[in-house]
């Protein structure tokens, strides 16, 4: 397919401005695919053709042709932080002046391989253009030590040193929370020769604003505990006198068990009162929910019930508004519900330019994995479930022993691994350590090596949650194990969606609760499979082949990836852990199933079954699991949203193929 008809000069004096600066488009794209091939990625038409409308963008952006802030969703492994080198090293090759560039990522190190990837393919005279902000030490000794044990930098250390006179280099590469901090920030990072800079490129997801999410229920407890402390001491009083109108506001609006809520203005206090506030707190024990809202000052806070205990929330813009030449590079934008409830970010495909390109563009069309089976344990796969597991003694341990069974017997032995577990909050002993020593025991050869491409790279690999985008360090493995999921607490979801709308006051979508907590999971699921070699791609756009293992209580994240991971096998993993969680809500499933084959008409409400086999103490999550199993027991039956119906379904159903009889469990 040629891709020149995309680029033909109009009669318009913005074609023709475009036209006479498409040489810097088609450098990068040279460039960009040099940089792909050497990482084992094999652009096919599709994938080019998808990059080159890419660096389009990119330029039609620093020439102010088109304003805004615009997602261009790319499948993971598709070359997008690529395309950041490529286009800055063809603007730094050619010698253009007028073009400057802001990069901004989530995590320091990303920056610093950033930038020595920016030296690296932008040659002669690149270090002097590029920039790096941060606030990290930078320690040549910590660098080399981090080396020699093969481990990563201790938190707050950068393995490259921030730069000064940024505005005076052309390439400027800064936090995510680096730009959200006001207009000294925006200064620093945004002004290039005396002007704003060209063109700002956030990869991953740009939430605009910081939300403050708190639990209501812990609000309340907070609140009881500090007024406890300060009762009968007279020079606490004010503070006591403040917490108890907080809880008294908040209570006033819980018991209403209105599902909206309310908007609640904070107790008065001066700023002077709040630094009094903040020195009369007991230092003894952890009560931040109350210190949070007494730091927020005389704000507005949107208080309302839901599962959980109900939130308190509010949130601030943090991305200034003037910056409206972004481009975002969300490979999982196109499932992320809350995302695409933000007006001010848009798809890329809303821009006359680009809209005729979205049938053959979009991700689901870009790339397959048919060549990536999905094997997922249905069990607790939060937090807490997964802690109350790993905290338990050696023998009792069941999720544990299922990925040290599955590495140990089930994983071919020169074929790498990489596992995600929960970070370490500070009780107890950290889940990588206990993993890292049943493996051991077991006989795993944690310093092993496979061999790719000629080199020696570690077999097993052992990643937190938190490093789940950008990085492509663990690209060799071809089994990606996620030892439970992130799961975002209620309010915090509910939070976003009011920032994304920018209106505290707007209506709280109650019903969609449930998708944003799906769509979510999903992202982090697809985000974190794909540090694999799935991320990976040939000349047909089709995945290099991979298996992925998650334990994750709910079938409802099945529809969002195959949504950006199309064509993907499906299956149970079953084992120790699931076992009894699986056994409950088979037998929940199973009672469901023959209260549907006695009921009489063609249509029956959840709500409906829940009531008539007396379920109301079965937690939530346990019956939605239930009712969406019953269907594989009650013939001619089918769960479509909140209801039962004995007409076919119009959309597929969650349920999983059964090839544990035919196939072996790591093939």
């Amino acid at each position: 397919m040629s891709l020149k008809p995309r680029f033909r000069p109009g009669v318009t004096q913005d074609a023709r401005t475009e036209a006479t600066h498409l040489r810097v488009v088609f450098k990068a794209h040279a460039t960009l695919l040099q940089i792909l091939e050497e990482t084992r990625n094999v652009p096919g038409t599709k994938q080019q053709e998808a990059l080159l409308a890419l660096l389009r963008l990119y330029l039609r952006l620093s020439l102010g042709l088109d304003r805004g802030r615009f997602a261009f969703p790319l499948p993971t492994g598709y070359g997008k932080t690529s395309s950041i080198v490529a286009w800055c090293a063809a603007i730094h090759q050619l010698g253009v002046k007028d073009f400057s560039v802001a990069v901004a990522a989530s995590k320091v190190e990303d920056l610093c391989r950033l930038k020595r990837e920016l030296i690296r393919v932008g040659g002669e005279g690149m270090e002097a253009k590029v920039g790096l902000i941060h606030s990290y030490e930078f320690d040549p000794q910590e660098i080399e030590e981090a080396r020699l044990a093969d481990r990563p930098l201790k938190d707050g250390f950068a393995s490259e040193p921030r730069t000064d006179d940024n505005e005076g280099r052309q390439f400027v590469l800064v936090t995510h929370n680096r730009v959200k901090q006001g207009d000294v920030a925006l200064k620093a990072f945004n002004v290039f020769d005396g002007k704003p800079r060209s063109l700002l490129i956030w990869d991953e997801a740009l939430i605009p604003s910081d939300v403050k999410a708190e639990n209501a229920d812990l609000v309340k407890v907070d609140a009881a505990a500090v007024m406890a402390y300060c009762e009968g001491n007279e020079s606490r009083r004010p503070l006591y006198e403040w917490t108890k109108e907080l809880d008294r506001r908040i209570k006033a609006v819980i018991n209403t068990k209105d599902p909206q809520g309310a908007v609640v203005e904070l107790p008065s206090a001066t700023e002077e009162d709040r630094r009094a506030f903040s020195r009369m707190f007991p230092r003894q024990r952890d009560l931040s929910t109350v210190e949070t809202l007494i730091a927020m000052g005389e704000s507005s806070v949107r208080v309302f019930p839901c599962e959980g205990g109900g939130g308190v929330v509010a949130y601030e813009i943090a991305v200034p508004k003037e910056l409206d030449r972004i481009v975002v590079l969300d490979a999982s934008y196109p499932i992320r519900t809350l995302q695409k409830a933000d007006t001010s970010i848009r798809s890329v495909w809303t821009l006359p330019t680009f809209a005729g390109m979205e049938a053959e563009l979009e991700p689901r069309k870009l790339k397959q994995y048919s060549t990536l089976r999905i094997r997922h344990m249905v069990a607790g796969g939060g937090r807490t479930s997964i802690t109350e597991d790993f905290d338990k003694p050696k023998v009792e341990r069941r999720l544990a022993r299922d990925i040290v069974q599955l590495v140990s017997e089930g994983i071919p032995k020169d074929e790498a691994v990489l596992i995600f577990v929960y970070k370490h909050r500070g009780r107890g002993r950290p889940m990588r350590d206990i993993l890292t020593d049943d493996l051991q025991d077991a006989g795993v050869d944690l310093a092993g090596t496979v061999q790719v491409d000629g080199k020696s790279l570690r077999r097993i690999n052992i990643a937190t949650w938190g490093s789940e985008t950008s990085t492509n360090e663990w690209s060799h493995c071809k089994h990606v194990i996620l030892a439970g999921v992130l799961r975002h607490p209620n309010e915090l979801l509910f939070g976003r969606y009011l920032s994304a709308k920018d209106d505290l006051r707007a209506e709280l979508p109650a019903l969609h609760l449930p998708v944003f907590v799906a769509t979510e999971s999903a992202h982090l699921i697809y985000q974190a499979a794909s540090r694999g070699a799935c991320r990976a791609t040939d000349a047909d756009g089709v995945a290099s082949p991979m298996s992925l293992y998650f334990v994750h209580p709910f079938l409802n994240v099945k529809p969002h990836l195959q949504e950006v991971m199309p064509g993907a096998v499906w299956s149970r993993w079953s084992g120790d852990y699931s076992a009894e969680t699986e056994g409950k809500i088979e037998k929940l499933a199973q009672r469901i199933a023959e209260f549907l084959a006695e009921t009489d008409g063609s249509d029956i409400s959840c709500r409906r079954v829940r009531q008539g086999l007396d379920l109301e103490k079965v937690p939530p999550r346990t019956f939605t699991a239930a009712t969406k199993l019953a269907p594989e027991f009650a013939a001619g039956w089918h769960r479509r949203g909140q209801s039962f119906t004995r007409r076919p379904p119009t959309v597929p159903d969650y349920g999983f193929e059964d090839e544990s009889a035919t196939e072996p469990l790591a093939a």
